[in-house]
């Protein structure tokens, strides 16, 4: 607040290096949690294939664990819930996809728990760390029963399909036209089919930036937190995928994936 309200460009400036410095820090214990998570679920036996993914670990960071959990909904398609384990409690927060209630799920639970409060899509809940597994196996069970055949597909919900030759600053525009997104009003996702991978590698701590192309028309692309899905040089794929204008560089186009899969 106080940067926001300042009139002077030193104290101004001070302050956002300030503020730079702690998103800085809160990025990297976000990567470090994810990270974390990740190598819990592969070596969590029946977590993988589970309705509902519940993890917890000692010393997990409570500010991040939302966003983490976003992270992990977005890749698996399914409820998500992380716990701090601290002495004899379990901190944790939660969030779910379209047809499961994840506040309603946790009230039948309450039993379990020494608070909780949310919404449908995102809530948080303290309980004894003793009962975690009871809890667990509840937020299964309700996910098991009323999960919907769409949620469970997981289906996106594509506006058009388009080439790489009809993403020129003219459409981007267009489209920006229908900001601001948000809960809501999501920003427009595109499919394109039988593009080309001319390139593949991770940066930035698992995210995977791809160059391809199709009809002689080349782009650039990222998936985030897409760490082990590096698709092989010279493959055909199908994608969806948000465009954007990125300045990160030289301004240029840029295609943020939310699915790939091989073009058959």
């Amino acid at each position: 607040l106080r940067l926001l309200l300042s009139s002077e460009p030193g104290p101004a400036w001070e302050l956002a290096q300030v503020l730079d410095r702690l998103n800085r820090q809160r990025r990297e214990v976000e990567r470090e949690v994810f990270a974390q998570a990740l190598a819990l679920l592969e070596s969590a036996p029946g977590a993988q294939n589970a309705p509902f993914v519940v993890l917890s670990k000692p010393g997990w960071h409570r500010g991040v664990l939302g966003i983490v959990a976003s992270r992990l909904v977005e890749s698996l398609r399914r409820p998500v819930m992380l716990f701090s384990l601290e002495d004899d409690q379990a901190i944790g927060s939660g969030r779910s996809v379209p047809g499961f209630h994840l506040e309603q799920a946790l009230t039948e639970l309450s039993h379990l728990l020494r608070n909780y409060g949310g919404h449908a899509l995102a809530a948080g809940a303290s309980l004894p760390a003793s009962r975690l597994a009871e809890l667990s196996e509840g937020l299964n069970r309700a996910a098991d029963s009323r999960m919907t055949p769409e949620a469970q597909d997981a289906a996106l919900e594509l506006e058009a399909d388009v080439t790489l030759n009809d993403l020129g600053p003219q459409a981007l525009g267009l489209l920006q036209g229908l900001s601001p997104f948000g809960n809501g009003n999501p920003a427009p996702l595109l499919a394109s089919y039988g593009v080309r991978v001319n390139s593949a590698e991770m940066v930035g701590g698992g995210h995977l930036k791809l160059v391809l192309s199709q009809n002689g028309q080349q782009a650039q692309a990222i998936g985030f937190n897409w760490s082990g899905l590096q698709p092989d040089i010279g493959q055909m794929v199908d994608m969806a995928f948000v465009p954007r204008i990125s300045h990160f560089g030289q301004t240029h186009i840029e295609l943020v994936l939310e699915d790939m899969r091989p073009n058959c």
